[in-house]
């Protein structure tokens, strides 16, 4: 009789996960922030590309045929020594515009990055496996190794069960910092019921303040999670590149959300949005602390839809996708005008004028773009007696 070897599958959600990723060149691991790790591969102080490229191809290998992390490190070891990005060197912060002594490559640094790599590329595979069967097992029970190594916290987690789509999962669900082994087990009614178990109180988690000192952002992190960690990595991998950004606008300092936006704009993927063969939403502009208030939103972010994306070409074909880099100046120094629950953004550019019409959602939820297009100088002077002035536009250089 032909004897059957049985060896475990390659986790293919996890490779999927993995390979969807682009490139993030980063100084320090707090360059790029939470759920931005779930769309950009990224190693702190690899400075070039052919060095993450030779990093993430061991990831892959080690992902997709179940490499060893000694199988990981000899792979690897030789080929950034010669790259020469091994040891101890002085490497250009790019932030601060120092140099700075730094570790590159070494063993501790490897074993980090094959660890929480292959452990955060896991736990998104496993979530998108768990969405395709909530409706047959829609409970998560939170499992922590229990010995001397387990973090106080991911102990006192331990057999928490809670429903799926429960808000305790956006920010516990493991890895919940660096070598965290803790996992999540999916469970029908009948498991619970064979293993006599019933659904839990979520656990009361203190937060403490916490500041990323490289993007200046300020979050609230829950006790026993570390920064950076306390975030559903399979969710996030969900969402697409501009809700996460949606989201960093809404929450950064409106100067900081300003400056943001002149890169989203002058990019290839706008463009792309622009010509309206993508869905969803594009954050086109950041509405500063007043504004908002004026039309009554607690976002921050201005929303250009698709659909209106679509209208702006069949109606306004002369705007081209460079011409929506105007709306942040508009909105930071235009005249504005109230008008029913629209506010109106009227500027002069460049000796024209434009129009923007943007509109807050009934909740106050999220702002869109309506509309945007050169005008004249009469038809704003309509626009004036129609609504009511509540700023007057800034000269350049105030």
């Amino acid at each position: 009789m032909a004897r059957v070897t049985l060896e475990p599958l390659p986790p293919e959600d996890a490779i999927r996960f993995f390979r969807a990723k682009g490139y993030r060149i980063g100084f320090d691991w707090r360059d790029v922030w939470k759920e931005e790790h779930a769309k950009a591969f990224t190693v702190a102080k690899a400075m070039k590309l052919d060095i993450l490229k030779d990093i993430r191809a061991a990831l892959d290998d080690a992902l997709a045929n179940g490499a060893t992390f000694e199988q990981f490190r000899e792979r690897l070891t030789p080929l950034l020594q010669e790259k020469g990005w091994w040891g101890r060197q002085r490497v250009l912060d790019p932030v601060s515009g120092e140099e700075r002594l730094s570790q590159l490559g070494s063993t501790r640094r490897l074993r980090i990055i094959y660890d929480t790599n292959l452990r955060t590329s896991n736990s998104a595979g496993r979530w998108a496996r768990m969405q395709r069967t909530a409706a047959s097992r829609p409970f998560l029970k939170y499992v922590a190794v229990q010995d001397q190594r387990t973090r106080p916290e991911h102990q006192a987690w331990h057999g928490t069960v809670l429903p799926i789509d429960h808000a305790f999962w956006d920010t516990h669900m493991p890895p919940n910092g660096w070598r965290c082994r803790c996992i999540v087990r999916q469970l029908s009614q009948r498991d619970l019921a064979r293993e006599g178990l019933s659904v839990t109180d979520a656990p009361d988690t203190p937060m403490r303040p916490y500041t990323n000192r490289r993007t200046g952002e300020v979050a609230r992190v829950p006790e026993g999670i570390d920064p950076g960690f306390d975030f559903n990595v399979g969710k996030a991998a969900q969402e697409s590149p501009r809700d996460i950004l949606t989201g960093k606008i809404n929450a950064a300092h409106q100067d900081d959300a300003r400056a943001v936006i002149p890169g989203l704009v002058d990019s290839e993927e706008f463009r792309d949005f622009a010509a309206g063969g993508v869905a969803g939403n594009y954050p086109v502009g950041a509405m500063d602390d007043a504004l908002r208030a004026a039309i009554g939103a607690r976002s921050r972010a201005v929303l250009l839809s698709r659909e209106t994306a679509a209208k702006q070409l069949r109606n306004h074909a002369d705007v081209t996708a460079a011409d929506y880099a105007r709306l942040q100046p508009m909105i930071d120094r235009g005249t504005v005008i109230q008008e029913a629950d629209q506010s109106l953004l009227l500027a002069a550019l460049d000796g024209r004028w434009w129009v923007a019409v943007v509109k807050g959602t009934r909740d106050g939820g999220e702002i869109y773009l309506q509309s945007m297009h050169r005008s004249e100088a009469r038809q704003v002077r309509r626009l004036r007696r129609r609504g009511v002035v509540i700023r007057e536009g800034i000269p350049e250089g105030e």
